[in-house]
This record gives C-alpha cells, structure tokens and sequence, in this order.
C-alpha cells in the first residue's frame, strides 16, 4: 500500500466550546498538535509503523520537519558502515587473492565531508554485515585528510558491531568509539585484537556492553590477548553486560568484575573451548570470599570456571539463569558437586542448562554414557525456583523408563523439560521409551516444552478410556534420529497425549532460549528414521483441525454435565 503523506500532515479540527461571557480565551491546542510537537516521540512512533527502509523514505519527502524526524530513524539504526561511505565518493570492490578489498573510485574532497556528516551526525546503531568488506589503507588516509580535527564521525553512536580479519582493519574501528558509546560487539582473529583493549578502555570508558568473539582458534594470540585484557577491564566500571572467551574467566578476571562492576548483571564465559589454562589446576585460586555480585541474574561459565568462584560460591544473591559447560571428561563427582553448590546458593535460580560440548573432539568418536543419572536430576530438582531445565549430551543417560515416570511428581513447577534429546542409543543397557510422557502428561499442567532420549519402537497400548493429556504443551522435541519403526501408532500415541495446537518440533536447536542465549547448537547427520519422523510431523500438521474439533467438542461436553448437574440439584 503506498504511503499517503498528505493524511499524515492533516489534523483533526480543534472544536472550541462556547465559552461564557466574561471569560478569558486562552488558546488551546489540540492533542494532535502536542503529538508533532514532540520529535521523539513521532520516531518511536515511525520505528514502529513503518518498519521497512521504503515507508520511512517516503515520510522523508512529507515536509521538512518529519523529513528529519524519518531520517533519523531511517539512518540510525542497524545500518551497515558501507551504507554511509558512499556519500564520500562511489565505493569500488577489488578482487585480488592477496589482499581483498575496497576503495574509493576518486578520492574525497572536503565539500564531500559535509553530505557524509549530515546522515553519519544520525547513526545510533552500526554493524559490519561484511569483514570481508575492508577499506584499503589508501582510502582510510583519504578518510582522515578530509575528516576536519577534533570531530567525531559518529557522535550519536550507542551501539557498534565490528568485524574484522586484519589488523589494520581493526584499529580502524577508533573512528567510531567516543565517549557516548555503550555496546560494542568485537569479533576478530586473536592476532588482530593485540592493542584493541587499551583503545576501547579509553575511547569508550562507559560501555554497559561488551562482547568479545574470536573468529579462529589460535591459542599463542589469545594468550596474550587476554594479558592485555586483564588491566583494561578494571577501567570500564560501567558494565553491565560482558561476554568473554570461556578461558578469560580467571580468579584474577572474577576478583577484579566483583569489585570494579558493581551493576554486572550478565556474564558469558563461553564458546572458545581449548586446552589453555590461565590458573594452575594444582593450585587452589585465592580468591577472596568477599567478592560479591550483587546485580548478576545471568552466567554462562565453563564447569572449571566455577571453582574460581569464592569459597561460598556463587556469591549473585539474585541470580536466576546459569549455563554451564562441561567437557565430555567430567566425572559424576564433578557434576554431582557442582549440582550441590548450585543447591546450596541459588535460591532464586529460574534457568538452568548443562551441556557437555567440546568443537575440539569429533562427534564420531564420542564413546561412553553420560554422568547425567536420576539421582543428579532429583537433586537439581531441589532447586525451590526452578522453571526452566535443560540438560544435553550426546552419550546415553543412566536412565529408563522407571527413572522418569519417578522424575515426574517432582517436575510439576517446570515449564521446560529437555534431557539429552540428541543422546546416542546405545547398543545394551537402559533407555527410555515413550512410556514417560504419560506420566509427565499427569503430573506436569504447565509443562510448555517438552523432550527426552528415547528408543520410539516400541509404542504403549492405552488402557485408559480418558489417559491423561498435556494442558498448555506448546512444543515437544524429538531428534529426528530418534529409533522408530510404525510411524502412524506413534503419531496416534502422540497426538492424544498434547493439545490440539502443540507442535513436534523435530532437529530440535538448543539455544538455551532462557538461559544462555547464545547459538551453541548439537550438529547430526540425517538418518533412515529421519524419514520416518517427517511422516509424523505431517500427520500432526494433517490432522490439527479435527483434534481441535475433538477439543471443542469435549469441552461443550463438559459444559453440558456442569449444567446438567446444576439443574438437578434440589433446592434447599
């Protein structure tokens, strides 16, 4: 529909009461008119409105007021640093095996300084879609001559996402940080990070956010990356928000973030798994027991991370989502002591997520059970806050059908449930089936998502003329390599046990939606029962609208009793 400028500019009339005789006319603006007369609040309105580049150009050609107001929502937000060097001069790509690159066609002059600063003057937010995409360093020069001194290309810029593959190409990412900036999101090979951290420390001493992402594994220059570090984050005493390689998450890294950045509310220490140790493992870390979190709710950490803790552990009074890593090396005892600090320290604990990942070791050659048993989960079931539980291993469980169906009673308070979805079947020993969900069905009303490892051959016979059934069950997972052999008895058994609109999502994702956030994932190849599953998923689709025709008709069945036995009570 295109977009009608003219009724944008009209108003409503202002009717104007008769007033009395002898009373004084003051003037009186309508609410429409308070509504122009607030710019702000006309770009929270357009950002919303008018969510693609086209609507909001077009409010741009209205007048010259709401020309500025749009502009302003139109360039600051989420664009791309190659949306504005073009007002410098046309942008040419060159392709060498060498050195990739780009470059201005002509160099800029000072009267294209002016064009460039009147939208860059607007850019609040900034992401590099494209590290590939770097300047030459002909083009930086040519930047910085016509770049008057003193002036901030980005003066109103709060969040930046910088990617690079070059040192050069990092350092230029100063152009951009100042004072007023608090996100900034970094992701370069280690090698290229040497000497950044000073440069942020004191260009953008207010970050409230920061991310810090390697883009290649390479252990010398991390090292030293994270010694350069260390120093600069006791300066940015602003953070609240920080996201680190796993193995920066040292005693002296945690000392210096529970006395430095009190208002700390987030911290994710993950997803750079290797052989790097920063404490001696032989030596206890001195940590003072002092060291306290007040304000942290969310933690992300590998498992050797939280002995570096105080001797309390865990001093965050309130928090309420965690996500640990385990390496497939972890004993039972590990996992039963860490359950056991988390037990004794996280009252208000809400989220809680396990996984035992590790990039390094190839999946193939993964062998053993996990350290994951029903007596590890009945104690983190002791958590009084619990809502949100998901553990993930590829290896087999110590679990069968008895250890869930005893499980269920003590997961009535959950809303999500996953037990390593995507776990092997192993050869021998015990493994669930689909017996469990019948009692989960029973003892869990507000069960939202829902899964476990089972072995799906064989199917339960019902013999229960009404079986229980999930209430509010939105998704239940299954990992699409899940053994089955009659596709159509399990999707009967299925679709009576969950609501009408409930969804079997299959190669479920874990992304730790409530606790973690970032895009950890269990990668598999597809299998002969891939096939199988797929033929279910379409039998849930197929037949969504006659379940719901079942679930109308038993409740206007229930209505009928209700009312049928209201009218036979006898009056008193």
């Amino acid at each position: 529909m295109p977009f009608n400028s003219k009724r944008l500019c009209e108003t409503p009339a202002t009717i104007e009461p008769e007033s009395e005789p002898g009373a004084s006319h003051l003037p009186r603006t309508s609410a429409t008119d308070q509504f122009w007369g607030i710019p702000e609040l006309v770009a929270l309105v357009m950002e919303f409105v008018f969510p693609r580049q086209n609507d909001l150009y077009s409010c741009s050609l209205v007048s010259k007021s709401i020309s500025s107001i749009a502009l302003d929502v139109l360039y600051g937000r989420g664009l791309d640093l190659w949306d504005f060097l073009p007002f410098l001069g046309s942008v040419e790509g060159v392709d060498s095996d060498d050195d990739p690159h780009s470059q201005f066609c002509n160099p800029p002059c000072q009267a294209d300084w002016d064009p460039f600063y009147r939208y860059a003057v607007r850019a609040k937010s900034i992401t590099m879609k494209n590290p590939a995409a770097e300047l030459s360093k002909e083009s930086i020069a040519d930047f910085y001559l016509i770049k008057p001194p003193d002036l901030i290309p980005f003066p109103r810029l709060q969040s930046l996402s910088w990617q690079a593959e070059s040192i050069f190409w990092m350092r230029c990412m100063n152009m951009c940080l100042h004072r007023n900036l608090t996100k900034l999101i970094i992701r370069a090979p280690p090698i290229a990070l040497k000497g950044v951290f000073d440069s942020v420390a004191s260009l953008a001493p207010n970050l409230r956010t920061l991310k810090v992402r390697f883009s290649v594994e390479d252990d010398v220059f991390a090292l030293q990356v994270f010694h350069e570090f260390v120093p600069t984050l006791s300066l940015l005493h602003k953070l609240q928000f920080l996201e680190i390689p796993s193995f920066f998450l040292s005693a002296e890294v945690i000392s210096i973030l529970s006395s430095k950045t009190p208002n700390l509310s987030a911290l994710l220490a993950s997803g750079y798994r290797q052989s790097i140790e920063i404490d001696d493992p032989l030596e206890s870390p001195k940590v003072s027991s002092t060291n306290c979190f007040p304000c942290l709710t969310q933690l992300t950490l590998e498992i050797g991370s939280l002995w570096h803790f105080p001797t309390s552990h865990l001093r965050a009074p309130f928090l309420q989502q965690l996500h640990l890593q385990m390496s497939f090396s972890t004993t039972k005892g590990a996992l039963d002591h860490c359950i056991s600090i988390l037990v004794e320290n996280c009252a208000v604990l809400s989220g809680l997520s396990i996984a035992f990942l590790d990039p390094t070791v190839p999946q193939t050659t993964i062998q053993g059970h996990s350290p994951i048993a029903a007596q590890s989960l009945k104690d983190i079931l002791k958590l009084p806050s619990l809502r949100y539980l998901e553990l993930d291993d590829l290896r087999p469980p110590d679990l069968d059908d008895n250890d869930l169906i005893g499980l269920a009673p003590r997961c009535s308070s959950l809303l999500t449930l996953n037990i390593c979805i995507h776990a092997r079947h192993p050869d021998t020993g015990r493994f669930p089936t689909l017996a469990p969900l019948v009692s989960f069905a029973q003892h869990c009303p507000e069960l939202v998502n829902f899964g476990y490892c089972m072995d799906a051959t064989k199917v339960p016979s019902s013999t229960s003329i009404d079986p229980p059934r999930f209430v509010t069950l939105n998704t239940l997972d299954i990992c699409d390599n899940t053994r089955i052999k009659d596709p159509y008895r399990v999707a009967a058994f299925l679709i009576g046990l969950v609501p009408p609109d409930a969804e079997l999502l299959l190669e479920p994702v874990h992304c730790y939606r409530k606790t973690d956030g970032t895009d950890l994932y269990t990668q598999h190849d597809p299998s002969s029962n891939t096939l199988l599953w797929k033929m279910v998923e379409k039998m849930f689709v197929a037949f969504e609208s006659l379940r719901n025709r079942a679930a109308d008709r038993s409740e206007e069945n229930e209505e009928g009793e209700t009312s049928s036995n209201t009218a036979n009570v006898p009056e008193s």
